[in-house]
């Protein structure tokens, strides 16, 4: 609809050993831009790099509305084609006044641009490293000759949890609100200025392609506030390598605890059967942003999982067969570009194994046996059933 491509880099940058720090000013940030000749760091609300973006987003808008009056589709002439081109051009200013700059940041997993926070432009420490501590408490024991049992509670903490890649910067947008309420005057105002004959092509090709009302003030604004769609800038630490870009960085999310407990037996039914079972869980899993940190915090594991497993095995013939049930809760995962959540997934594995002769055994194994269909990972591709046979010579 723009009538250009428009590319911004996403750039992966480790935190130095300064760490990330942003230039703040009395508007706003200081930010970037590709539109800046001299690759240098602009102010926020600059009026004059504001009326650069202005320039470069309706000549953006103009190239899209060429490329659709040129449809043969619509079937008009070139002259028609030109004068219309002239009538808008005519109908806006090449400067504009009172026009803002807004947030945005990129939300990888949306593929778009969500609101932004002036005050969650933070800098970024030195990254410290993990450390982890736990207290455990269980019992592992076998009663009765028969049932194996185990039981664990823990308590962790974590001092310095890194989190996940995440995206720092905003980028730099005409602020719609202003820029709307100036089109709105300025346009109203060169389109009563117009000539018969520029109104007359504004009329006959834009009105009448929108809504019809005999006048082409409401769709001139509506297509020129589409500037305001486009990213002009980044704001971008002082030791980005590329300020242009997005970037990517590691940050110390503060400290995390949490606990959990574990159970798990396997009762020895006779020489032939043995069946088992464990349970997983743990507190908490998710913590929210507060003013220590500045991100979600995801745990990137699941709160519940359990197995059902069974044996039986044949001394005399040597077949064995073994077979697990494995339910993993659903959980949530912060790994940006690829998704934020793994749905909850059962899957049955079987494995038989056979004596052939006596140093030749054949196995086979089938994970996923039902061939549920899952991820086990943000990104990963989903698994299936999976058959391995094997013929295992022992010397």
């Amino acid at each position: 609809q723009l009538g250009f491509p428009i590319g911004i880099d996403i750039r992966v940058q480790g935190v130095p050993e300064t760490g990330f720090n942003w230039s703040l000013g009395a508007e706003g940030p200081d930010f970037y831009s590709p539109f800046n000749p001299s690759n240098s760091s602009i102010p926020f609300n600059n009026p004059t790099f504001t009326n650069t973006m202005w320039f470069v987003g309706s000549q953006a808008v103009l190239g899209g509305l060429l490329a659709t009056l040129s449809d043969t589709a619509l079937g008009l002439d070139p002259t028609t084609i030109a004068n219309t081109m002239t009538a808008v051009q005519n109908s806006i200013s090449p400067t504009v006044s009172g026009v803002n700059n807004s947030l945005l940041v990129f939300d990888p997993d949306l593929q778009t641009f969500v609101p932004f926070d002036m005050n969650d432009i933070t800098d970024i420490k030195q990254i410290d490293p993990t450390i982890t501590q736990t207290a455990e408490l269980g019992y592992k024991g076998i009663i009765n000759k028969r049932l194996a049992l185990t039981v664990n509670a823990y308590y962790t903490k974590k001092k310095d949890f890194i989190g996940p890649l995440t995206i720092e910067t905003p980028n730099v947008f005409l602020d719609p609100a202003t820029l709307v309420g100036f089109l709105t005057g300025d346009i109203a105002a060169n389109v009563a200025g117009l000539d018969p004959v520029d109104s007359a092509y504004l009329i006959n090709v834009i009105d009448a392609s929108g809504n019809g009302n005999g006048s082409a003030v409401d769709e001139l604004i509506g297509m020129f506030g589409q500037a305001a769609a486009i990213p002009f800038g980044t704001v971008s630490p002082n030791e980005a390598f590329d300020p242009n870009a997005i970037l990517v960085t590691y940050r110390n999310f503060g400290d995390i605890d949490f606990f959990g407990a574990e159970f798990g037996f396997s009762y020895h039914v006779n020489q032939n059967w043995e069946f088992g079972a464990n349970y997983s869980w743990v507190s908490k899993i998710f913590w929210e942003k507060s003013a220590d940190q500045p991100n979600d915090i995801d745990l990137n594991a699941p709160q519940h999982k359990a197995n059902l497993t069974f044996t039986y095995y044949s001394p005399g013939t040597g077949l064995n067969i073994n077979g697990r049930l494995r339910w993993i809760d659903g959980f949530r995962m912060s790994s940006p570009f690829v998704g934020t959540y793994v749905p909850s997934y059962r899957v049955f594995d079987l494995n038989v194994g056979y004596d052939l002769l006596e140093n030749t055994r054949f196995t086979v194994t089938v994970q996923n046996l039902l061939d549920e269909q899952h991820i086990e990972f943000v990104g990963a591709p989903k698994l299936g059933r999976l058959t391995i046979a094997r013929i295992t010579q022992t010397f």
